[in-house]
């Protein structure tokens, strides 16, 4: 699992400088807590006008949550963005933030992208970042609740607030 996380890492680093702050997360074998998190994509927020973060309604223990939106033109508009037929990606993470390699690469990724949101790589796509879905686990934090889990030295719980494992609790639509 370790390893797995430092892979995610140097996968993401292409051409991207990435602050201590990130980077200082895996050389101590750490993960970080939701608002660390938040804090991280409020500063992108701050920094590129290409990103914005939304809240959107609040878990069961009252914290909001959070959408964080990539858009290469600054536009945020669903309809807007469905009349100019952008393909639309959503990264939902942290359903168990007792996993935590996708909350932590999503981090790096959206850094990685906003440095090249210029290019015509990201020309006619919106990227949609759920932080941490499951917020209430994510504050429910420990070392020991994953038996064969080598690292991080904390993380979050499988269940919610309520204990129930939000992957199988979330709505699907055919």
């Amino acid at each position: 699992m370790y390893m797995f996380r430092f892979l995610l890492l140097f996968l993401f680093l292409d051409n991207v400088c990435l602050s201590q702050d990130v980077t200082d997360y895996y050389l101590h074998n750490r993960t970080p807590q939701w608002h660390e998190v938040i804090e991280y994509y409020k500063k992108l927020d701050k920094q590129f006008p290409q990103a914005k973060l939304f809240t959107e309604g609040t878990t069961d223990v009252g914290k909001p949550l959070h959408l964080f939106v990539i858009s290469s033109d600054g536009d945020f508009n669903p309809v807007s963005l469905h009349q100019k037929k952008r393909l639309i990606w959503l990264i939902n993470n942290g359903i168990h933030p007792g996993e935590p390699d996708g909350i932590d690469a999503s981090m790096i990724f959206a850094k990685n992208v906003l440095s090249k949101i210029s290019s015509e790589e990201y020309k006619n796509v919106v990227i949609c970042i759920i932080p941490i879905y499951n917020i209430d686990g994510a504050l429910n934090r420990g070392c020991c609740s994953r038996v064969n889990q080598d690292g991080p030295l904390e993380y979050g719980f499988r269940g919610n607030y309520q204990n129930l494992d939000q992957l199988r609790t979330l709505p699907i639509q055919v």
